[in-house]
């Protein structure tokens, strides 16, 4: 059962993966993502990103969602590899 919870316009919602099949992708065995405490400086010690924790297990669909200059592109460039913690 999924609960939702809002905020100043943020829609959060939190799903139980044994009880809600539909949030994966059908027929995909897909790989365990997880980051804990994930933080990123500029060179100058600039925070990009602070303290950024998460897990997706596999096949799990996913969105990441936000306004302009949030760091949404920081992110998947750090989890990717393309950028160092």
């Amino acid at each position: 059962m999924a609960s939702t919870n809002v905020t100043e316009g943020i829609k959060t919602v939190m799903t139980d993966p044994t009880q809600n099949e539909g949030e994966r992708a059908p027929g995909t065995s897909g790989v365990l993502l997880q980051a804990k405490g994930l933080t990123i400086q500029t060179r100058a010690g600039v925070s990009l990103l602070s303290d950024l924790s998460l897990h997706i297990e596999p096949g799990e669909l996913v969105a990441l969602t936000g306004l302009s200059r949030l760091g949404k592109s920081v992110i998947l460039q750090s989890l990717a590899g393309l950028l160092q913690p």
